[in-house]
């Protein structure tokens, strides 16, 4: 997978993200009871303890790529 693919696939996970925060009030309040469980879903698997450290690696090796891109550049 390319870096472009992978960027796109980080933005489009966290544009969802955001929906979901933004969106799950009103949801709520429509009464979907499928959304209400997806969201519910997202919500259980993204505060598992895997989850965490797998982003928390996620956002290391981006600022450890960062790092490296700026140090080349030096």
């Amino acid at each position: 997978m390319t870096e472009w693919q992978n960027g796109r696939i980080r933005f489009v996970a966290e544009f969802a993200s955001l929906q979901i925060e933004q969106g799950s009030g009103m949801i709520d309040v429509l009464g979907v009871p499928e959304m209400s469980r997806a969201i519910s879903a997202y919500h259980s698997i993204t505060a598992s303890p895997e989850f965490q450290e797998l982003e928390r690696l996620r956002i290391k090796a981006s600022h450890d790529e960062a790092q490296a891109v700026y140090n080349a550049g030096r």
